[in-house]
């Protein structure tokens, strides 16, 4: 959670076309919280090609920037929100540093961000969905398994309790997810347990 303003962000995070953006969207919708665009994607669309080596950091910092703007509109808005889903996290952009450039730089960045940001990350998984093309923003189902295999070992340090992975189609993602981040929610209302 993050403590000045009660909204407990979750990182949703994956290999390219895994479900992310799909998942945000539904899950803001059924928690009555926000999410927002990916940030690699949005670069993509404006610059029209992939970020190269040295721009990879700018992309880390967009990524922070906008979680920053969305824990503020999730505290402004009349209804303030509880949820702010993050379509991707540092931590992926750290993986394909490392696929296109063999740059592992952004490992140590990005890990410490993971580690002091988000309530829940929900990690989804190739196995179930059918990699699908999409110009200019994805590459190719060897591509999506080789950074996931990098994933999974970038996320080792993270609490394997706020760690969720999710497999199988969009809905059934959706619905596992669901229940776990409603109990994760009360699990923050009641506060630690005292003996």
């Amino acid at each position: 959670m993050d403590e000045t303003s009660g909204v407990l962000k979750v990182a949703v995070i994956g290999a390219e076309s895994t479900g992310k953006t799909t998942l945000c969207q539904w899950l803001s919708a059924g928690l009555d919280g926000l999410h927002f665009e990916e940030p690699l994607r949005q670069w993509v669309a404006r610059k029209g090609r992939p970020p190269r080596q040295d721009e990879q950091l700018e992309i880390v910092e967009a990524q922070k920037q906008q979680e920053l703007l969305g824990l503020q509109q999730a505290t402004e808005t009349q209804h303030k929100k509880r949820w702010l889903f993050c379509d991707s996290a540092p931590l992926v952009t750290a993986a394909y540093s490392r696929y296109y450039f063999n740059d592992a730089s952004l490992d140590n960045l990005a890990s410490s961000h993971h580690q002091a940001n988000y309530a829940a990350t929900l990690f989804c998984l190739p196995q179930g969905l059918d990699w699908v093309a999409e110009p200019g923003q994805r590459d190719s189902p060897k591509a999506r398994e080789a950074v996931h295999q990098i994933l999974l070992e970038l996320v080792k340090p993270i609490n394997p309790d706020r760690l969720i992975f999710l497999s199988g189609g969009l809905k059934k993602r959706y619905e596992f997810a669901l229940a776990l981040l409603n109990r994760l929610h009360s699990e923050f209302a009641r506060g630690p347990e005292t003996s």
